[in-house]
């Protein structure tokens, strides 16, 4: 598993509702440019076994509004780093809202947490991905990722 903080994806919930899709002008994600993804890996840095290795694929960003309605940019893309026995772990999605948060990176279950909580910091994340993202509703968002996590269950 990639190292990364708790508190980070803990806070999901609350900028979960805080985003909202929006028609904007720019309404497609516009690919970073390398000083963007720079700035994203430095925000990672403490975060990442070995941030330096750290790949990224797809990065874009778009703008979404916060929870006063205030524009807001956000990137989205993937991130695929070393865990500690120093083998990459394969792509996993990750967003950054505004351009001075930390980004959050998918959460995994890797037994180091409780069920519940881990299936709560996985629908959390891929409700914010989805809203921010995808720019869609976060109700349809919230439902996919139920239904996607409720497969997971039942084919374990």
């Amino acid at each position: 598993m990639v190292a990364f903080r708790s508190l980070t994806i803990a806070m999901g919930f609350g900028v979960l509702f805080a985003l909202k899709s929006t028609a904007f002008a720019e309404d497609v994600c516009v690919p970073a440019t390398d000083g963007e993804i720079a700035a994203i890996l430095s925000a990672l840095e403490a975060d990442l076994l070995d941030a330096q290795t750290a790949r990224f694929k797809d990065v874009c960003s778009r703008m979404s509004k916060n929870d006063k309605g205030a524009p807001v940019r956000v990137w989205c893309g993937m991130i695929n780093a070393k865990n500690a026995y120093g083998a990459y772990v394969g792509y996993k999605p990750f967003m950054r809202i505004g351009g001075d948060a930390t980004p959050f990176i998918r959460p995994s279950d890797n037994g180091s947490l409780d069920r519940t909580d881990a299936i709560e910091l996985v629908l959390s994340f891929e409700t914010m991905h989805c809203v921010a993202c995808e720019g869609r509703e976060p109700d349809t968002c919230l439902r996919e990722a139920v239904d996607r996590q409720k497969a997971s269950i039942l084919l374990k």
